[in-house]
């Protein structure tokens, strides 16, 4: 009798085909996914992070959502830090729907993300035309998938065909468009494409929004980088995103004003007087250490340097010791 289970050739053939799937999923779900990030990328140029993904974590999660302004006379947005850039998420959201959905992506006290929270967040982000090529990405099993890399002013295209069942190429039906670019050898139509990826140098022309378009007998896709964001922290809010600034070392010598009684005969004779003490008003000096009791001593506001607060094992000489 022969045994059923996971080692019959059939049952072995059934996991590698399901393994096989899965594997080709992941694979096109993370394709797409580079349309949002390398999309962002483009859009905001001084990004120079090596991981999108840690550094939009937190940034978004770790940051206050904060007002922007758009610097050339824009309205007011919303967004976060990445690096100290300011990152718009402002067209979809409010101030509180943006806090609620930072509370909604930063829920995993890990302080991660999964790929559905952050492709969320990065379409929260991106220009609804990246958005868009990235949608009709997902929406799809293969087909075209067109995507580029923008240093400075030179743009580098790529192009490719991700198979699709049987089928593992196309060819354009028409040149391919290029607006707000020059491009080295445009794809022409008749173009085949498959799984070899083609690129193109171009040239970017200006700050103008950058549109390509190719269609194939498969499908169609798009390309898209709009002109550089303009946003600006809202002075507000500004020091909001600025961390607090220590306080002073009490055992690092330092400048602070403090009320003296100095006597009116020896002027280099001299104690700390209360702090609520009027200027000007009589006060003595008993015995502290160091000091000569008089009575006939003026309260006189000044400014002295050196370690003077409690807590210092070392004084410095000629400074007063603190009030007490």
């Amino acid at each position: 009798m022969k045994k059923r289970g996971c080692s019959s050739k059939n049952a072995i053939a059934s996991i590698s085909v399901a393994c096989c799937t899965i594997l080709a999923s992941v694979a096109t779900f993370a394709e797409c996914r580079d349309i949002l990030e390398q999309g962002i990328r483009n859009t905001y140029q001084s990004l120079r992070t090596s991981s999108m993904r840690s550094a939009f974590t937190e940034g978004f999660c770790n940051k206050s959502i904060q007002k922007v302004q758009n610097s050339s006379g824009g309205g007011i947005s919303i967004g976060f830090p990445v690096d100290g850039i300011p990152v718009d998420i402002g067209g979809n959201y409010s101030q509180a729907g943006g806090n609620s959905l930072q509370q909604e992506l930063c829920a995993n006290k890990s302080g991660d993300m999964n790929d559905a929270q952050y492709e969320k967040l990065l379409s929260s982000v991106a220009d609804p035309n990246i958005v868009e090529a990235w949608k009709q990405c997902e929406g799809s099993s293969g087909g075209l998938l067109l995507t580029g890399k923008l240093n400075g002013s030179t743009l580098v295209l790529s192009i490719s065909f991700r198979n699709v069942g049987a089928i593992s190429s196309t060819n354009l039906t028409d040149d391919a468009t290029y607006d707000g670019l020059q491009c080295k050898t445009p794809w022409l139509n008749g173009m085949k494409v498959d799984g070899s990826t083609r690129y193109l140098q171009c040239k970017r022309i200006g700050t103008d929004p950058v549109t390509v378009t190719v269609n194939s007998s498969f499908n169609g896709a798009m390309f898209y980088i709009p002109p550089p964001p303009q946003w600006a922290w809202v002075e507000s809010d500004k020091k909001k995103l600025e961390p607090d600034p220590a306080p002073p070392d009490p055992c690092i010598p330092h400048t602070v004003t403090m009320n003296t009684c100095i006597q009116k005969s020896n002027s280099k004779n001299r104690c700390p007087a209360d702090d609520h003490a009027a200027t000007g008003s009589q006060c003595s000096c008993t015995a502290p250490p160091g000091f000569t009791p008089f009575s006939d001593g003026a309260v006189i506001p000044l400014q002295v340097t050196g370690v003077i607060q409690v807590g210092c094992t070392v004084g410095v000489p000629g400074v007063l010791p603190a009030p007490k």
